[in-house]
Order: C-alpha cells, then structure tokens, then sequence
C-alpha cells in the first residue's frame, strides 16, 4: 500500500467540496486548504507537500512567494492562471526543480498531467522512504 500524498490546494475557493480536490481524495490524496499566499506560506513552512496546485494569482499578493520557498525542496508545484474563457495550469516545479520544456494545459491536458504527477509523487516519495530505511 501506498503512503497517502500530502497535497495543498490554495486559493479563494479552496475547498474539500471543490471537484479537484474530491478527485485527489479517490487518488489516496491528503489534502489541506490555504486561501491567501501568506497562509499556504506559512503551512509550507510547517510541514512537506508533495504537490501544491495555486492561482498564480492570491487575494493577498502573487503566488511567487511558493515558487521561492518550494524551489529545491521535493515538492510539484502547478500555478493556474484565470483567462477570460477558463483556465491554464503551467506546470512549475518538479520535486522542486524547474519543470523543462513546460507548456501551459488547458483543463484536459492538466487532468492528465495531473494524474501523472500525481503517480510520480508517490514513486518518488516510495522511493525515497526506501532510501532512507536502507541507508
């Protein structure tokens, strides 16, 4: 059995009714809610993601502040920004490195991406509890 991924949903409307974190939910997702930048910071600070999905924009202030604190650590992180007809998800940061040759995804292509992402946390997290235990 898998270890549960520690996943952080931020945003005005992040929330445990939203579909997308329903949907992480029936991956063996933990989720937890920030709705400010200065919150989702501060819970970053507390205790390790595996994956952050944010707006790039907060209602307190730009997202970029994740992206400083994330950079380096083990975490995915996916910024969305708002257009007039949906939304995009720019893939940022893979297990805390730049994400290469990333392009912006419409809601389907996120849907997979996301479902890849998803799958290779919990490989990268598996294996580096295996790390650990061996060493």
């Amino acid at each position: 059995m898998h270890s549960e991924l520690k996943v952080l949903l931020v945003g005005a409307t992040a929330n445990r009714s939203t579909l997308l974190s329903k949907w992480l939910e029936r991956r063996g997702c933990d989720n937890h809610f920030a709705t400010s930048c200065r919150e989702a910071c501060r819970l970053i600070q507390c205790q390790l993601f595996d994956l952050v999905l944010s707006p790039f924009e907060l209602p307190d202030r730009s997202a970029f502040p994740l992206f400083e604190r994330l950079s380096g650590s083990s975490t995915t992180l996916f910024f969305s920004a708002i257009l007039e007809n949906g939304c995009l998800w720019i893939p940022t940061l893979m297990h805390g490195k730049r994400w290469q040759n990333a392009r912006a995804l419409r809601p389907g292509e996120f849907a997979i991406a996301l479902g890849t992402a998803v799958e290779q946390a919990r490989r990268y997290r598996d294996a580096t509890s295996m790390t650990a235990i061996a060493s």
